[in-house]
């Protein structure tokens, strides 16, 4: 055998070869075992753990976007709730609102000759920067009324309890008395508001178009 250009003799005996075969023997084996059975499971094992934590991941995630979606769902909800609401308030609004002055006057009359109160006059309409919705602004509308005190107070409580858009709300009322014993007399001067269509709306060009 030769080793940098030497000449080497190496003599074994049949011992020293068989515990060299058993040595080369016993590393192929180890070598064979790592490549063949160790390192194929460590791989297994390695993808199990990638798989269980993508698992995990696409879990998580599905729980986020679970609970997005019931958020989403719920809002849509409330949104549609709150679309309900608000068409039946339009409703309503429309089917209150005082869609012209002839109505308004019907309205008031019909409550002055029920209680028996004396309607002595009514002034001209006032506007107001009040508005509702957009589609509705408020205008006053001054009276002078007399009548027994308990009629007067019923007259109030029945405007602003009418199925019509009346208010007392920001009116100014004057009270004065005339008169005494049975024939005493109340004199009262107040505003009432009432809602009408806006002009240039939907609600006031199909007030129009009715008319």
């Amino acid at each position: 055998m030769e080793l940098f250009g030497k000449e080497i003799n190496i003599d074994l005996d049949d011992k020293q070869q068989e515990w060299g075969f058993y040595i080369v023997t016993a590393l192929l084996v180890l070598l064979f075992t790592y490549l063949f059975i160790v390192k194929p499971i460590n791989t297994i094992r390695t993808n199990q753990r990638l798989y269980k934590e993508e698992v995990a991941k696409n879990e998580r995630v599905g729980k986020i976007l679970g609970d997005t979606k019931l958020k989403y769902d719920l809002q849509v909800a409330k949104y549609e709730e709150q679309k309900e609401n608000y068409d039946k308030l339009k409703i309503r609004m429309d089917n209150a609102s005082v869609q012209n002055n002839a109505v308004l006057k019907e309205v008031v009359q019909k409550i002055v000759d029920y209680l028996g109160v004396r309607l002595v006059s009514i002034g001209a309409i006032q506007g107001s920067e009040e508005v509702v919705e957009g589609s509705y602004e408020k205008k006053y509308i001054p009276y002078t009324m007399q009548g027994k005190g308990k009629d007067i107070s019923n007259l109030f409580y029945y405007l602003e309890n009418s199925e019509w858009l009346l208010t007392l709300k920001g009116s100014i009322v004057n009270m004065t008395r005339s008169g005494s014993g049975p024939d005493e007399k109340v004199n009262v001067k107040f505003r009432l508001g009432a809602y009408y269509p806006r002009e240039g709306s939907k609600e006031s060009e199909a007030v129009e178009e009715t008319n």
